[in-house]
């Protein structure tokens, strides 16, 4: 069986201060990273995750409600989402800081 394409998804995640739609990057059957920020190369035409924070190991479920793919069932504090910190209800999380070779580079979405 082949390597499935990285495809974007959208989660709900509450965070301080409320409830957020945040990209979710899937990379393969097993390996889901939220995204709340995105690098763009300087011609516009691609992107790729500015931080990451690896969803396995954190409770989701998938469903399709209103905008949303995904939702995160732990509150995700907006230190983790700035890449202050890498702590989500007491357990490490793993952060990656992009560009970097585990994270691929996409077609930029327009109206993104």
């Amino acid at each position: 069986m082949g390597k499935s394409e990285p495809r974007v998804l959208v989660a709900h995640v509450a965070s301080d201060g409320g409830i957020l739609l945040i990209d979710v990057l899937q990379v393969g059957p097993l390996e889901h990273w939220l995204v709340p920020e995105w690098l763009e190369w300087p011609d516009k035409a691609l992107q790729t995750p500015a931080r990451a924070i690896r969803l396995e190991g954190l409770a989701y479920q998938r469903h399709g409600i209103g905008a949303a793919d995904l939702t995160i069932n732990s509150q995700v504090p907006k230190a983790v989402l700035d890449g202050q910190s890498r702590q989500i209800a007491g357990r490490e999380v793993e952060v990656l800081e992009g560009p970097h070779p585990r994270l691929p580079v996409l077609p930029l979405r327009r109206g993104h």
